[in-house]
């Protein structure tokens, strides 16, 4: 049992994307699905901070939780121990995408191997101001029902705005390397509490408490920690291609020149309006009163999510 104050991590987990003090989107899942931190996998570790980095620094939103429930789900892992099937007391709480909606994000193939990780674990010390689950050892012999819940219906129709953002990014050459290969390149730890979301590092700002270090980490470095983290793929003769960072092609992150923007009239502007910010947006269709008023408007749900009619579109 580790002291007081501190729970059980892996040297694995830290270069995936997690630190302390944790992000208050990790620790709503660790809560969601009942489990401490040494439940979880590398992979599902690595998961997680990609997400966080997507909707940060691509769709210019806070993490969604609605979105991460209608691409990812979590199975049970048990270990096969003379014929029997045992409980883990690490790595058991599987994290993976749901195979029907694979096709609606970005491609991320992660390892398929991280044989030994959990041989490299430690004690951290948690933070006070942002605690994870305290450590127990429990052996998880059931799935929770939360590991298998999605979207409700009801709320899917939220999410059509995003998922045609998603489709954009994709479009443009956003894919799970790149994504992983950009927050290691700005030395940003995307499961750690930060003074500035991704697309907030504006050029002249203070990003102490955002990144780990002010140096730069040099390219090879990102090329070797996006290798050990994803699947190499193949060319067309069943070559391995080499990870390459920056990513050829790969549009960059917010809000760095030459990031995507989306163009409102892609959109209806209802509910999509309160989730990606109007600085990084061209409402090139919408006429109305100025930029402060509009923020006004940010608060309003269509009608028939929120159940409170009359709010007007900025689109008329």
């Amino acid at each position: 049992m580790p002291p007081e104050g501190y729970v059980v991590s892996f040297a694995i987990f830290h270069e995936r994307g997690f630190g302390v003090p944790a992000h208050s989107f990790l620790r709503g899942l660790l809560d969601y699905y009942e489990v401490e931190l040494q439940h979880l996998t590398p992979n599902g570790v690595q998961h997680m901070a990609a997400f966080v980095a997507l909707c940060e620094g691509f769709l210019g939103i806070d993490p969604h939780f609605d979105l991460w429930r209608y691409f990812f789900t979590v199975s049970l892992s048990k270990r096969r121990v003379g014929g029997k099937e045992v409980n883990v007391p690490m790595g058991c709480a599987i994290i993976h995408m749901r195979p029907s909606q694979s096709k609606a994000y970005p491609l991320m193939r992660l390892v398929t191997s991280n044989k030994g990780w959990h041989s490299q674990w430690f004690y951290v010390r948690d933070d006070l101001s942002a605690t994870l689950p305290k450590y127990t050892g429990r052996l998880i012999e059931e799935a929770p029902e939360s590991w298998g819940w999605g979207v409700q219906r009801k709320d899917k129709k939220h999410l059509d705005d995003l998922l045609t953002a998603l489709r954009a990014l994709m479009d443009q050459g956003v894919k799970g390397v790149g994504i992983i290969g950009d927050y290691h390149a700005r030395r940003v730890v995307p499961l750690m509490a930060r003074a500035l979301p991704l697309y907030r590092m504006m050029p002249g700002m203070s990003f102490e408490g955002t990144v780990l270090v002010d140096e730069a980490l040099p390219y090879s470095e990102v090329s070797q920690r996006v290798k050990e983290a994803t699947e190499p793929t193949k060319d067309s003769a069943g070559d391995v291609l080499d990870i390459v960072y920056p990513v050829p092609g790969h549009p960059p992150m917010r809000p760095e020149p030459g990031f995507f923007e989306f163009v409102s009239l892609l959109f209806p502007c209802s509910f999509f309006c309160q989730y990606l910010r109007i600085s990084d947006f061209l409402f090139s269709g919408c006429s109305g009163p100025a930029e402060e008023a509009f923020l006004q408007r940010l608060s309003c749900s269509d009608a028939e999510g929120s159940g409170r009619g009359g709010c007007e579109s900025p689109c008329g």
